[in-house]
């Protein structure tokens, strides 16, 4: 029989989103918008929550296998506190997820060699240094 239930480690992984989209994204939504700019803070810590690295091979700097259910459920729960920045919080996802689905061997080994990580702290070091306007 299937269960549509969540798994006690997606609830418990939909419920700390579910506080972050809440206490931290749609708080800070609208002066996001007045400033056309979210803060990296709220990007970073949103990161933290380990959503990218859930869904990333431990093999590859992650702590799981890609799981399209899971994804869905963390995704629908964060976008409920501000769907631009939830596309902020998963902008590494377009280089990860890709990467790891349809990716030739050499573009894996590159990833794999990086890490997810790193790949966050790249993508933060670049977005702080990028100019706003």
């Amino acid at each position: 029989m299937y269960s549509f239930e969540p798994t006690e480690e997606q609830q418990m992984l939909i419920d700390a989103i579910g506080k972050y989209a809440s206490n931290d994204l749609r708080t800070a939504a609208h002066e996001a918008e007045e400033n056309h700019e979210l803060s990296m803070k709220l990007v970073n810590k949103g990161w933290e929550l380990g959503l990218l690295q859930a869904s990333v091979p431990e093999s590859y700097g992650g702590f799981g296998e890609h799981n399209a259910v899971t994804g869905v459920l963390a995704l629908e729960e964060m976008a409920f506190g501000d769907l631009a920045g939830t596309l902020a919080v998963m902008t590494p996802s377009l280089f990860a997820t890709p990467i790891l689905l349809a990716g030739s061997a050499i573009c894996q080994r590159s990833l794999k060699a990086i890490g997810v990580p790193i790949l966050l702290h790249s993508l933060n070091t670049l977005l702080t240094l990028t100019p706003t306007h």
